[in-house]
């Protein structure tokens, strides 16, 4: 790296070395005239004709942003070939020099940092810009301690002005979005790599660690590592956004960066719920005969309270069960429309500390529908409420009762099955006697069938069944056994034929100019003996500047013959302009009277300019190898089947050489490279099946056929590790459904 303290570019005086990044190194500069102070920013690029006007267009966009939480661009140049921007200088540094790697932050310290981070990331979005280089190093602390958002456009500038090795590198590997290294940056791509900055901050690592290669496959193909298992106490609704901002594919993200920020400041937020049972009390008419099975509907038509549910530690509690209750009101006949009283939702365990409350409402045009039937013949049933969610109609409806019956409020007996060519013949004697008899006899009749009271209680409590559980299935080379709950694995590989590529020498080396020199002759024409100090400076007529490099004593002169002496010379500036001709130097100097006259009886030589030349750098190596095994990991990559995922990262192994050494002078370099990779894949669809399969086979035992899976088994693969030398890989996949009772 060029030393550049001391140098003026623009209006400005570079002071002292701050840092470099990326894409540029930092200098604190001063502005001449102003004495303000700023941070200069030079590019790691040297630009070509074409690539200027670029530079200075993209610079003329960054330069009239306007933000509170930007760092504002003030000036731009080039100087000679090689581009700069002067900036606001942030004295209170990064939030990377205040959080080192490995800090875990406060929730609330980090919700701060992301919202101010957002703003100013929304705001150049809508200015159609993309940062491209988001991380805690280009996040600034402004004078108040506010977030101020740095090397905005940088990258982009790199990106658009300089060599394809720049452009594959635009950004900062660990924080690049998918699609971003597929060469397709969008704003959803700052989105992500603030979504790694809010992770990184969180847990005290990023998710996706290792080698170019590795970081590459995992930002690609990987999903992150849960926070919730690095951070047990995180909410779980955080986990869910951040998540949602590290989703692969950008349509998946949240469709605005500030829509991240404020959902994570909400999630953040969320109070923990209380647990309480709730009981509906429906008072419902006893009508009808066991032996017909009919239905009544019970209108509600109340906005109904309870306690939300929270475990007793504090923890939340994602379902609380919901009873449904009946009691018998002989007092309070069912009304002439048949509705009855009123439904209201009861605590089970009322208590006075819970402040939070939960609205449940059932609409008045909604109706409860009781079977009587139903209800004779089940004493208990139960279903799980999702607590979080408003407990609606349909929830209650889904109560199916078993088929096992018992009277709970009448006289009812015990169920057995109907001879029905018996009961068919009684219904038709029956029927004829009431039409002979007239209603009169009715009611008695139907009360006497139907053992019960005008009206029954019934208790009828609903619940469902969360099963999980977490299986150990193999993936082999072999061919798999499902029996042994085997399945697929491949061992896969890619092998980059061996291909040169040139590219420019980027590194300048510098021989440093020779000052020329010479003789200087001093005459005295007193009648005393002069002495000349040594670094007495004199100048020529072309205006060069010569110091003499010994102390001259001249003798006084002896008339007519004056006193002279010789001493050795140099020019004080380096360069061929040191050359001076005979006489350039004849002047009178030193005392008053011109007694002394000095010149330079003879030409100044060996004067020489300053020799800069190309020399090959590890950059310019590196850049062909690195990108020669980008272009091999894709290939690999595109091996991959849709339903296989690697087991880990693939490994890229590369031989390389090139025609010169770093270090050697040349003005390009000639790069040859042989790129390997492998990795293995196992079927992580098929395990995911067979681990859903698994566990219906485990409900169907445990529950029984009154139970039916409601909706899919929720599988996802948490672990998966090569166990021995034959590539066998072990992987830990978990399933978790719902099972609710089955409708008869």
């Amino acid at each position: 790296m060029t030393d550049r303290v001391g140098q003026q570019l623009g209006n400005y005086r570079l002071i002292s070395f701050i840092g470099q990044g990326s894409f540029a190194d930092v200098y604190l500069a001063e502005h001449i005239h102003l004495q303000s102070q700023a941070a200069i920013k030079i590019l790691k690029v040297m630009l070509s004709n074409e690539h200027k006007a670029a530079f200075l267009t993209e610079a003329r966009r960054l330069v009239r942003l306007r933000h509170s939480h930007i760092v504002r661009l003030l000036e731009f140049g080039i100087a000679g070939d090689v581009p700069f921007l002067v900036m606001e200088y942030a004295s209170n540094g990064s939030l990377r020099t205040r959080h080192p790697k490995g800090s875990q932050l406060p929730l609330e310290t980090v919700v701060f940092y992301i919202k101010h981070a957002a703003d100013a990331l929304q705001y150049i979005h809508e200015q159609k810009l993309v940062h491209r280089d988001i991380k805690p190093e280009n996040m600034l602390l402004g004078s108040n301690q506010e977030v101020m958002g740095s090397d905005l456009g940088i990258a982009a500038v790199a990106h658009n002005t300089s060599s394809q090795s720049v452009q594959t590198m635009a950004g900062t590997v660990p924080y690049m979005a998918p699609e971003m290294l597929q060469g397709k940056p969008r704003p959803a791509s700052d989105q992500y790599a603030l979504g790694i900055v809010a992770y990184e901050w969180i847990c005290g690592e990023r998710p996706f660690r290792g080698s170019f290669t590795e970081l590459y496959s995992q930002q690609l193909f990987v999903p992150p590592p849960s926070l919730h298992e690095k951070v047990p106490e995180l909410p779980p609704d955080v986990e869910d956004v951040v998540l949602t901002a590290l989703a692969k594919d950008p349509q998946q993200r949240f469709s605005k960066i500030q829509a991240f920020a404020v959902a994570l400041e909400q999630a953040s937020h969320l109070k923990q719920l209380h647990p309480s049972t709730s009981i509906l009390k429906v008072i419902v008419p006893n009508p009808v005969t066991p032996s017909v099975e009919s239905s009544m509907s019970t209108t509600v038509g109340q906005t109904f309270v309870v306690p939300a549910p929270q475990k007793v530690d504090g923890s939340p509690l994602n379902s609380v069960p919901m009873q449904l209750a009946t009691e018998s009101k002989s007092a309070n006949p069912i009304s002439a429309h048949g509705n009855s009283e009123a439904a209201t939702f009861i605590p089970s365990t009322p208590r006075s500390d819970h402040s939070d409350k939960l609205p449940v409402s059932l609409a008045s045009s909604d109706t409860l529908p009781v079977n009587l039937l139903a209800m004779q013949q089940n004493s208990v049933k139960s279903i799980t409420v999702d607590a979080r969610s408003p407990v609606t109609r349909s929830a209650i409806n889904n109560y199916v009762p078993p088929t096992s019956v018992r009277s709970v409020g009448g006289r009812g007996k015990s169920s057995r099955k109907p001879r029905w060519h018996l009961l068919v013949g009684i219904l038709i004697i029956l029927i004829g006697i009431i039409a002979l008899v007239g209603p009169s006899v009715i009611n008695p009749v139907r009360n006497f069938v139907s053992g019960a009271s005008p009206l029954t209680t019934m208790k009828i409590i609903l619940t469902s069944k969360d099963l999980k559980n977490t299986y150990i299935i193999s993936a082999v080379t072999s061919n798999p056994d499902a029996s042994q709950h085997q399945v697929q694995a491949r061992l896969l590989s890619y092998s980059k034929p061996s291909q040169s590529k040139t590219v420019n020498a980027t590194g300048v080396k510098t021989i440093p100019g020779v000052q020329a020199t010479g003789k200087l002759t001093f005459y005295n024409g007193s009648l005393r003996q002069q002495t000349i100090a040594v670094g007495t400076i004199f100048k020529g007529s072309d205006g060069v500047q010569v110091i003499n490099d010994e102390l001259a004593i001249i003798p006084a002169a002896k008339p007519p013959v004056e006193g002279s002496v010789s001493v050795a010379a140099h020019v004080v500036n380096t360069g061929k302009s040191g050359n001076i001709r005979a006489l350039d130097i004849h002047m009178a100097c030193c005392i008053s009277g011109d007694f002394i006259i000095v010149e330079n009886l003879f030409a100044f030589s060996g004067g020489r300019d300053d020799k800069h030349f190309s020399v090959v750098q590890q950059s310019d190596i590196d850049g062909i190898v690195n990108s020669d095994t980008q272009n091999a990991n894709i290939s690999l990559q595109s091996q991959v089947r849709p339903n296989e995922r690697f087991v880990s990262p693939a490994q890229c192994t590369s031989k390389v050489s090139s025609d010169h050494a770093v270090g050697d002078k040349a003005t390009n370099v000639r790069v040859t490279t042989s790129i390997t990779c492998t990795g293995e894949v196992y079927d992580q669809q098929a395990a995911q099946t067979m681990a859903a399969k698994l566990l219906k086979s485990e409900a169907t035992r445990s529950l029984g056929a009154s139970y039916t899976l409601a909706g899919q088994v929720v599988t996802s693969v948490i672990q998966a590790k090569v166990v021995d030398k034959k590539e066998t890989i072990s992987l830990l996949v978990k399933a978790e459904g719902m099972w609710t009772p089955r409708k008869h």
